[in-house]
């Protein structure tokens, strides 16, 4: 991303020479893209700000959507925005009647407060309607070509590309309307001039994700593992998972609820000694309101508020895995005799 920061300012929109240099730079970054989502044609890659555009994109673009009560803020808040009912049961399917006002089906991939995969394969199976997945936490982590959609979307930052970057993979271009008009640029689907550094360093990690992705897969795998050993001897705790038999969980994400405390002070313990866990859904740290994902699965709102999350990647390590297992169950001892402030 340096150059491109830096060294070259070429508009890739422009036709001299620094523009189509910049240009080039792009298009290595969509067909980077369009192979870690196996897309047919590169030109099915539309980049965006981040996976929240792309969701209010896609749901903004249909008069009703149909989605479960599990959904990321950013399909969950514009979908009731347009009248969408959310169910309060306890499945993975729909929130809205099946009727002939819903024109669009739309479930995330991978919860990222549980790190459940959905599947939603059956339910998309029955209707011809099209069908929107956010993969904002299975893309440059699985391999997306089993999964079916016609629009899906994500963000460049979880699989260690630059935040504030995201994609719109859409598979037939007359499923929605352009989001910006007035330049041409993304196939005249949103115009604008181009975040050349954003896109170029979104490519970098996808290709890099594409090689790493079995060894990355394998270390979070055994982190979780490691911390689920410790879960399991820290009392009135238990792990978050998603709703049905036989859900299969992501390793990248841990869900735990400690009962008797406030995670916020277990978060701010845990940041003093060099962890950073979080509290609830990254995006919504800034509400009070109790996570209406964990809601969703039927947990007491008292419960919710001691519900901490552990995410892995990359750049973590066994060692490190390991000596927060071991500091675990002493900081929540502490955290609890403080009682709840």
């Amino acid at each position: 991303m340096l150059p491109w920061l830096g060294e070259d300012f070429g508009n890739p929109s422009s036709i001299h020479h620094w523009g189509q240099k910049a240009r080039q730079a792009v298009e290595v970054a969509r067909e980077r893209v369009a192979e870690l989502v196996d897309a047919a044609d590169p030109f099915e890659i539309i980049f965006t700000s981040g996976a929240t555009e792309a969701n209010n994109w896609v749901i903004q673009s249909f008069s009703r959507a149909c989605i479960s009560p599990f959904e990321h803020s950013s399909v969950l808040q514009p979908s009731l925005a347009r009248g969408c009912e959310i169910s309060e049961n306890d499945s993975w399917t729909i929130g809205c009647p099946m009727d002939g006002a819903v024109t669009l089906l739309s479930s995330l991939l991978v919860n990222n407060e549980t790190g459940a995969f959905v599947d939603a394969r059956q339910w998309f199976h029955q209707s011809a309607l099209p069908v929107h997945r956010d993969l904002t936490q299975a893309a440059g982590k699985f391999v997306l070509h089993e999964h079916a959609y016609d629009l899906g979307t994500f963000s460049a930052h979880k699989f260690h590309g630059p935040k504030g970057a995201g994609v719109l993979h859409l598979r037939g271009s007359s499923l929605i309307e352009p989001l910006l008009i007035g330049g041409g640029q993304e196939g005249g689907m949103r115009a604008g001039t181009l975040n050349v550094p954003a896109i170029v360093g979104t490519g970098a990690a996808a290709a890099i994700a594409m090689d790493e992705m079995e060894a990355d897969l394998a270390l979070a795998q055994e982190c979780r593992s490691i911390l689920m050993e410790a879960l399991a001897r820290i009392p009135d705790s238990f792990v978050v998972e998603g709703v049905g038999q036989g859900v299969v969980q992501s390793p990248y994400i841990l869900s735990c609820c400690f009962a008797g405390l406030y995670a916020e002070p277990l978060v701010i313990e845990l940041d003093a000694r060099g962890y950073g866990i979080s509290s609830g859904a990254a995006c919504s740290s800034e509400t009070t309101e109790p996570s209406h994902v964990l809601r969703a699965l039927g947990l007491s709102d008292d419960l919710i508020r001691g519900a901490a999350r552990f995410s892995f990647g990359r750049f973590s390590s066994r060692e490190g895995a390991q000596a927060l297992a071991s500091l675990l169950p002493k900081v929540v001892e502490d955290v609890r005799s403080l009682g709840r402030t």
